[in-house]
């Protein structure tokens, strides 16, 4: 992965390769993300921001 990053990310060497690749993980990741989306699609109240982020006082405004 260094040797990839380091020499061909983002340059014409850039090729996905699936017989190299392990994309295993992806299912995990969708899967949490679909539980996260779903349960708070379910929820009753809006998530909040946390103090002293920048999007709180924009969010706020509406």
């Amino acid at each position: 992965m260094a040797d990839f990053t380091k020499f061909r990310y983002h340059s014409p060497q850039d090729n996905f390769d699936a017989k190299k690749w392990d994309l295993s993980g992806i299912i995990e990741d969708v899967r949490m993300l679909f539980d996260m989306g779903y349960r708070i699609s379910n929820e009753d109240s809006y998530p909040k921001w946390k103090e002293g982020s920048e999007f709180k006082a924009i969010r706020e405004k509406k």
